[in-house]
């Protein structure tokens, strides 16, 4: 299993051109949000004190659930590169189990994704303080940030893992891969606010399991600047940024969110659970 995860990660990490793809989704959103999205979000909200600030992090928000997205789909992507050259057989014939060899791909896409969510974070706190528009984040949203990250990682990779188990080559994959990216953004919340949509765009993105990620990633963002705004204003623009999506459950909104993210997991994983035998079979019938 161990031998299996860094294997991957080392074919992930030495091909550049691979890794600009799997990160193709985030340049996406992060330069249609300079180039267009910014000044007509902010343009709405010139009274509210910090207004570029909030909506630079309202899209920080997104720009990693998109990130972890994209880049587990990608580093995952060597389990259907392996399975297609006949290789995933090879491993097989080993004594590591088929369990164990999923979960060396799982690791692998799951380290990849933090890794390339702690890029991308890192990259845009430094844009925005170089062209003099600082987050100013503070430790504890920093020490908050780590576990979101973590959860982000773990759902993405579930999800990915699951939708790879029914992938038979590599032209299926880039196909794939062309509309998550196209995608992801969308499903996100980082094109426009939530409360901009109609009601059917809004269930979709609430239907998405990842869209909950984005919530909390801005919740710990955007908080201590929407605690310093009057208390109607600042409830207002946590539904309307997305921060709450207001499903009138019983659980807050950090709560509902964690609970989302784990069931979603854990009913990936499942499948992947009972599915296992199935995927290497289909794979020696191939071969064969």
């Amino acid at each position: 299993m161990k031998a299996i995860a860094k294997r991957s990660i080392y074919l992930y990490l030495i091909n550049p051109i691979n890794m600009f793809f799997s990160l193709l989704g985030s340049l996406i959103v992060f330069f249609l949000y300079l180039l267009f999205i910014k000044q007509n979000i902010v343009s709405q909200f010139q009274d509210i004190t910090s207004s570029t600030a909030l909506i630079n992090l309202w899209m920080l928000g997104a720009l990693l659930t998109v990130t972890s997205l994209t880049t587990s789909f990608s580093a995952i992507g060597q389990f259907i590169q392996d399975k297609s050259s006949n290789k995933l057989i090879d491993f097989t014939m080993t004594d590591i189990s088929a369990i164990n060899l999923l979960n060396g791909y799982f690791i692998s896409s799951f380290i990849v994704s933090l890794i390339m969510q702690s890029i991308v974070f890192l990259f845009v706190i430094i844009f925005f303080l170089i062209i003099g528009e600082p987050l100013n984040l503070t430790i504890n949203q920093y020490l908050s940030l780590f576990p979101i990250m973590l959860i982000t990682s773990l759902t993405s990779t579930s999800f990915n893992l699951m939708i790879c188990a029914f992938i038979k080559n590599e032209a299926t994959l880039r196909t794939i891969s062309s509309i998550m990216g196209a995608l992801s953004g969308f499903l996100t919340g980082a094109y426009i606010p939530i409360g901009a949509l109609s009601d059917s765009a809004k269930n979709i993105i609430r239907l998405f399991p990842l869209s909950y990620s984005s919530s909390m990633f801005r919740y710990t963002l955007m908080s201590p600047l929407l605690n310093s705004l009057p208390k109607k204003q600042s409830l207002f623009l946590e539904k309307f940024l997305g921060l709450n999506f207001d499903w009138k459950a019983s659980l807050n909104s950090i709560q509902l969110n964690i609970t989302v993210l784990f069931l979603f997991s854990f009913i990936c994983l499942s499948m992947i659970f009972l599915m296992r035998k199935y995927i290497l079979t289909t794979t020696l019938s191939e071969r064969n």
